[in-house]
């Protein structure tokens, strides 16, 4: 009687992998009774995360992913929303995750992620990949939404000859806390303060070339050469300032910004003085 025995281990060069492809190859495998190769790691591993952990300033476009370096579900949960969630989002959102392909998790906000806010994407400490690899323990990475800053001011810097009870206007870049701007404003007029009166106007102003204020008239740009009137600004993002005294003749006037002005959306404040 003859003694069974396993074959002997086989290669297959790589032209050998390039005429008949992977499947061929695999199935050449399983007839002469060699296991297709195990992975090069037993230890599943993210290869990228979007955005990148410890961003900052990333826009509300709600986009959030991960890649791994292997297939994670089988193609049928591709495209499913809620199939085998790869990570939790904190803080919470409204949204649902779903497999783009066989190995890159997307989690999608219909109305995008609040402004002004630091998040943390956790992944899962039992997800399993589709050759049986697990990673080495729950990972974790964080990352900022864009915070509150100025977008413009107006009249802007370097302006000559502003009469002395001009408006003035910051645009700032999301909605902000009202009290919150109004307490980092400061106007200077030759280095002095000088009280102010603050409104939140809807229609912005444009500086004509003697220097004083007036709004944009309805229909017409800045340049006033007619054309489409800009987008009204959005609510709390537009604040209007006016001296309650005319400023002193000749005076170079400043306009200051202290940090930590305060979005409607979130808890993280301007960064940097203005």
């Amino acid at each position: 009687m003859r003694a069974l025995s396993s074959p002997p281990s086989r290669s297959y060069p790589l032209a050998v992998v390039a005429r008949l492809g992977l499947a061929g190859v695999l199935l050449a495998g399983a007839l002469s009774g060699v296991p297709p190769a195990r992975a090069a790691s037993e230890t599943l591993h993210i290869l990228h995360t979007t955005p990148s952990g410890g961003a900052t300033d990333v826009p509300a476009s709600g986009f959030v992913a991960i890649a791994f370096d292997r297939s994670v579900v089988r193609l049928g949960d591709v495209g499913v929303a809620g199939s085998h969630p790869a990570a939790t989002i904190a803080p919470t959102t409204k949204g649902q995750g779903r497999w783009i392909n066989s190995s890159t998790w997307a989690y999608q906000v219909p109305g995008g992620l609040n402004l002004a806010t630091r998040y943390t994407v956790t992944t899962r400490s039992d997800l399993v990949a589709a050759d049986g690899s697990r990673l080495a323990g729950a990972t974790s990475f964080g990352f900022e939404t864009l915070r509150p800053g100025v977008l413009s001011v107006t009249p802007p810097s370097g302006t000559r000859y502003a009469l002395r009870r001009d408006s003035g206007q910051i645009t700032f870049n999301q909605p902000v806390v009202r009290a919150s701007a109004e307490r980092a404003f400061r106007l200077l007029a030759n280095g002095v303060p000088v009280l102010v009166h603050f409104s939140w106007a809807s229609a912005p102003i444009a500086t004509q070339p003697n220097g004083s204020s007036a709004v944009v008239p309805s229909g017409q740009n800045v340049s006033g050469l007619g054309g489409t009137a800009p987008a009204p600004p959005a609510k709390d993002t537009l604040l209007t300032f006016r001296p309650v005294a005319p400023l002193p003749l000749g005076a170079g006037v400043q306009i200051a910004l202290a940090a930590g002005i305060r979005g409607r959306q979130g808890p993280l404040g301007m960064a940097a003085p203005y």
